[in-house]
């Protein structure tokens, strides 16, 4: 069996994720003096440390033969890396993609990076470049997620973890 195909298809969308909010997202943010996302882990951690988890997860738009055509990917970026040779979580929002409002991120990353911290008794380090969240989406939803996280670790974690 060949998995190439699959393999370079994985390969493309982790290109199309490294895009994050697109170009004229990114140069806005240079234009503000303020690093991306990707940047900002790039200088708390040890150089080359960092290993991005969830890198494909987001909206991805497909074409009638289910080939993937758009990608947005999710406005947060999380993982794991070293800082003074030391190993932590780190969960970076990235204001590219949606402002990096909280409202409209996929939640199940920054609990998952909460409960990696929590369960490997890891520090959590969260980069936080936010608009606050968006009232339209809370508008239309009726609701703010949070205190909506059922499972939303965040106390217990304080209490075992620097956060």
């Amino acid at each position: 069996m060949n998995w190439k195909s699959e393999v370079e298809e994985i390969k493309h969308r982790k290109k199309m994720a490294q895009g994050m909010g697109g170009e004229e997202n990114l140069a806005l943010q240079r234009s503000k003096g303020k690093l991306n996302a990707r940047e900002r882990v790039g200088r708390i951690l040890d150089r080359e440390s960092f290993r991005e988890i969830g890198a494909l997860t987001g909206h991805a738009v497909y074409d009638d033969k289910g080939r993937i055509r758009e990608f947005t990917p999710a406005n947060v970026v999380i993982g794991q890396g070293m800082v003074d040779n030391r190993r932590v979580v780190v969960a970076a929002e990235d204001f590219t993609v949606r402002g990096g409002s909280s409202e409209a991120t996929i939640s199940e990353k920054w609990l998952w990076s909460e409960k990696l911290a929590l369960e490997m008794k890891q520090p959590l380090i969260r980069l936080v470049d936010t608009a606050g969240g968006s009232v339209k989406l809370i508008e239309k939803q009726g609701a703010t997620k949070i205190p909506g996280y059922a499972d939303w670790p965040f106390s217990q974690l304080l209490g075992q973890v620097p956060v």
